[in-house]
């Protein structure tokens, strides 16, 4: 297998994160929730970012519902 690497832009920092999983009755309330979860996160947390990881199934969930994995990161050097 071939695998092209294309050349962009990436960052990384020191930081502190969480992962949760969000669960919703329908898929609807489940993309509203994850999106405005994540939206502004620097908002709440300063310097901070937060993004969908990723959507899971019914039966990856504890509750048996559709879900999301979101993931805040806090920049946890000394200069933030």
């Amino acid at each position: 297998m071939e695998i092209e690497i294309e050349d962009t832009y990436c960052e990384a920092f020191d930081g502190l994160f969480t992962r949760i999983c969000v669960t919703a009755r329908d898929e609807r309330r489940l993309k509203q929730a994850a999106y405005n979860a994540t939206a502004l996160p620097c908002t709440v947390f300063g310097e901070s970012e937060g993004g969908i990881e990723r959507w899971l199934s019914e039966h990856e969930t504890p509750d048996g519902r559709k879900g999301a994995v979101i993931q805040f990161w806090v920049n946890y050097s000394e200069d933030a």
